[in-house]
């Protein structure tokens, strides 16, 4: 008889240990997807406000904080051109490419490019493309750790997981035990 019981709690452990890690990838997914649209939308709302800020004609692009701006598609730099050939035809769309990238390491050069227009109905197209010279997942500098935050995420799912397998058992020994000593006696 106890033999059935264990293994009822042993079900019942398994039972809340995998809906647990479900529940722990399922909502660290939803974070880092989360996390990454932030960023996206970041860039297209300061593309769009560089593009109202600035003046410009055609042939003379210019650059601000490391974006760089043109009137006309010829004027945006080759680098870009040769990652999106395509002249963007959607305005306000954030066309992005990143290169050496996984999931939890920031990649090692972007690009992107968005075309938007300003407050006289002009064309303008936003581009930039960033060399990360920092991609490790965990790096300590000047004696501080700096952990990527897909990988906290990642790691906080984890130790969800870890905590709600630990709070399952507890409580299983608390409210077994009783249970069985009922059932032996």
């Amino acid at each position: 008889m106890i033999r059935k019981e264990l293994s009822l709690r042993g079900q019942i452990l398994l039972l809340f240990v995998l809906l647990a890690i479900i529940m722990a990838s399922v909502l660290s997914l939803q974070s880092a997807r989360f996390f990454l649209k932030s960023f996206e939308f970041s860039e297209r709302s300061t593309m769009r406000h560089l593009a109202q800020e600035v003046e410009l004609t055609n042939g003379n692009p210019t650059r601000m904080l490391g974006y760089h701006i043109a009137s006309r598609w010829s004027d945006v730099p080759d680098s870009i051109k040769e990652v999106f050939p395509d002249v963007p035809t959607q305005t306000n769309v954030l066309y992005r490419h990143f290169e050496d990238w996984n999931y939890f390491t920031p990649p090692r050069i972007i690009y992107q490019v968005m075309k938007t227009t300003n407050a006289f109905d002009e064309t303008r197209f936003v581009s930039q493309y960033h060399v990360n010279q920092d991609v490790e997942a965990i790096r300590i500098r000047d004696g501080q750790i700096w952990v990527d935050p897909m990988v906290e995420i990642a790691l906080w799912g984890i130790g969800t997981t870890a905590a709600i397998f630990v709070i399952v058992l507890i409580a299983l020994r608390l409210f077994a035990t009783p249970v069985e000593s009922l059932h032996r006696w």
